[in-house]
């Protein structure tokens, strides 16, 4: 049970939006286009959609992970907490309504399982789980290979379809959706091929996994066509035989971005941009931290700026304006 309320679905960021649209048809980011100067105070406006070119698929890609672990560690959950488990059969529908590490269930509906952490609401329809029926829990299941196709949506925030493929070694992953970032409603169209490998036992883990992302971000006023490498390694130490407060993980997701932004009639391109992130987890306090950004935008084929660290946050350097590249 600790390993279903541990693990949170974050796939939208509804925050408000930072960026100024540049001029132009803003149902078309083709049409247009508006020559980049400076305003009167000597500042150029963000195109619309940059930092959701810049971070949103890694966003997505850690999102997915979670969501994969929340729908499982569900199923497993409501398959024990009914008595399903003691006649064989599988519960992936009705209600269930986690508190700290405790959880209760509810048969109700029957066409949906319905997950209640906090104050969000997820709804998984299941429509195909092939794995290994004799896993004694979900984190079991997760490592054996297996087919794992759902919906996942989270009450008016985000919602899409996942079909998950892992034979033991190398995996894909198809996302077809919609969430909020930045404030803009977007449609999302993404796969991930890769493979992962490490060890595993009783006192925690090392892994490596490096995958391959592309497929499109879109919304009113922009367009993003994704590419980007990502390599993630993960280490923990959880035994037992160790006090609470030793216990933890650490992980770091390297990405190459060679992504294109095509906003304003203008096309923006991330040309061998390394971005760097650590997440660590330590007596129950965790950090999250973006903690290098380097490379180059271009538009329209020629020099924009240098991607860099700023204050700790990435951003890019132009001539005219130092224009951040966090979503809000």
């Amino acid at each position: 049970m600790r390993h279903l309320t541990l693990v949170l679905f974050v796939l939208a960021s509804g925050c408000g939006n930072s960026a100024t649209t540049a001029p132009g048809n803003p149902a078309n980011p083709n049409t247009n286009p508006a020559p980049l100067e400076p305003s009167p105070a000597g500042q150029v406006s963000a195109p619309k959609g940059l930092a959701i070119a810049f971070g949103a698929p890694r966003l997505i890609a850690t999102s997915a992970l979670g969501s994969r672990a929340v729908v499982v560690g569900a199923v497993y959950a409501a398959t024990a907490l009914s008595g399903a488990q003691g006649t064989g059969r599988i519960v992936s529908t009705g209600t269930l309504r986690v508190v700290g590490e405790q959880a209760t269930y509810a048969a109700q509906p029957t066409d949906r399982l319905v997950v209640l952490m906090g104050s969000q609401r997820h709804e998984f329809v299941l429509k195909n789980a092939q794995g290994n029926a004799s896993a004694a829990d979900a984190t079991a299941w997760l490592l054996s290979p297996h087919v794992l196709t759902y919906h996942h949506s989270i009450q008016g925030e985000a919602e899409g379809d996942f079909d998950m493929r892992y034979d033991g070694n190398s995996f894909t992953v198809k996302i077809d959706g919609k969430a909020t970032f930045d404030g803009c409603p977007t449609e999302i169209h993404l796969q991930a091929t890769g493979a992962t490998g490490g060890t595993r036992d009783l006192h925690g883990h090392e892994l490596q996994t490096r995958y391959e992302m592309a497929g499109t971000l879109r919304g009113e006023g922009f367009e993003v066509k994704v590419q980007e490498a990502h390599t993630m390694t993960s280490v923990s130490a959880q035994s037992l035989s160790t006090l609470p407060s030793m216990r933890g993980s650490a992980s770091r997701i390297a990405t190459t971005l060679g992504s294109t932004l095509v906003s304003g009639g203008h096309t923006f391109r991330f040309e061998n941009v390394q971005a760097q992130g650590d997440f660590k987890e330590k007596g129950g306090r965790t950090v999250n931290q973006e903690s290098t950004t380097s490379g180059t935008l271009t538009c329209d084929g020629a020099a924009f700026g240098e991607c860099a660290m700023a204050g700790g946050v990435p951003v890019v350097r132009s001539q005219h304006a130092v224009l951040p590249l966090v979503m809000r």
